[in-house]
């Protein structure tokens, strides 16, 4: 595999692709290299893409279009598995910074942030959703629930729960 042959040259290959369709992701709404190097992808490309990204996250985050969500997406779940610490912090500053501009949506925002670190996302969301006042504030909690964890039947929301299993007994034999 050329990887293991030349893996300098196919991390800086790979990365600087990776950043030139980052780049290009608000004007196109796509970059697919994210998808490809997430699922197919070495951990020494994962680890390229994730070194070079990171810091550069937040410049791309208020790309709204679907496909662009996608891609996001598919980096800060690059940046989550191989960019150890420091990207990870970076990331989740970025995003944490997203919610309280207001530059991505709040429910996305916070998908995000539950990737990188389920603690952070999990106490933004609790800080979103307290304000149950009104018909409004509520309706808007709903749709951030909604948000958050409306996709977790198709894994691209982690399980906040872990591997423990939730049992409820009701005390019946």
């Amino acid at each position: 595999m050329l990887d293991q042959a030349h893996p300098n040259a196919v991390a800086e290959v790979v990365s600087l692709e990776a950043l030139a369709q980052l780049q290009q992701l608000a004007d196109i709404g796509q970059a697919e290299i994210f998808h490809d190097v997430l699922y197919h992808g070495t951990a020494n490309m994962k680890d390229a893409v994730a070194t070079r990204i990171a810091p550069r996250i937040v410049d791309f985050l208020s790309a709204e279009q679907a496909g662009a969500r996608n891609a996001l997406e598919y980096a800060i779940r690059i940046i989550e598995e191989e960019g150890g610490a420091v990207f990870r912090q970076q990331a989740k500053d970025a995003l944490e910074e997203t919610l309280r501009d207001g530059s991505l949506s709040t429910g996305f925002a916070l998908s995000l942030l539950a990737i990188i670190d389920a603690e952070a996302g999990c106490r933004q969301l609790l800080l979103k959703t307290e304000d149950l006042g009104s018909a409004e504030s509520r309706q808007g909690a709903i749709d951030v629930f909604a948000s958050v964890f409306g996709d977790r039947h198709s894994g691209r929301v982690p399980d906040l729960v872990g591997e423990q299993q939730c049992v409820m007994t009701t005390g019946k034999t």
